[in-house]
């Protein structure tokens, strides 16, 4: 069972704790406001796909997330209309096209979709969503430097994230409280 609100709020409670005693408040900022239906209907059809129960779940939780650890979280705001959107949506494109790319390919009747970025390195993660047939889940992937990990979906990609989120505050934690 998926609890994005437990998942949300522990993160959210870390980072601005981290950021807080770090002295660095640009590494936290709190998770968007949910997402209403219409949001997540009018990005399914600028998309063309349909997104599955565990991402439509995650926005009505919070639509989009600035500061998910390092990465970017797009909100129904983002897909398919924000520029940072379009910008490394353009990336992934060509990260797909380019030479050797052939391990990692949508399904028949599915299309990627960018949601997340990290905002300091070229990796990103992709959703696999159908284009007529809603499923209950879609795959998921974590790129970078052609190292594609695939994820059951968008909340199993989230909880490995979040793991070594929480390990990287609660060490930065430690280091800030430590005499």
């Amino acid at each position: 069972m998926r609890n994005w609100s437990q998942l949300v709020a522990t993160l959210a409670q870390l980072q601005e704790r981290a950021a807080t005693l770090r002295a660095e408040p640009w590494r936290s900022a709190p998770p968007n406001p949910p997402a209403t239906d219409a949001d997540i209907s009018a990005s399914e059809q600028r998309l063309g796909v349909l997104f599955d129960d565990a991402y439509r779940d995650l926005l009505r939780t919070c639509n989009g997330w600035p500061v998910f650890g390092s990465s970017h979280l797009y909100g129904t705001n983002d897909l398919a209309v924000s520029d940072l959107w379009g910008i490394n949506n353009d990336a992934i494109a060509e990260y797909f096209a380019s030479e050797g790319r052939d391990a990692t390919k949508a399904p028949d009747g599915h299309r990627f979709v960018l949601i997340a970025h990290d905002n300091s390195t070229s990796r990103f993660v992709v959703a696999a969503f159908p284009t007529s047939t809603r499923e209950q889940s879609s795959r998921c992937y974590d790129c970078q430097s052609g190292e594609d990990t695939p994820f059951d979906d968008i909340y199993a990609w989230a909880q490995f994230e979040s793991r070594g989120i929480t390990i990287g505050l609660d060490e930065a934690i430690a280091e800030v409280a430590e005499p």
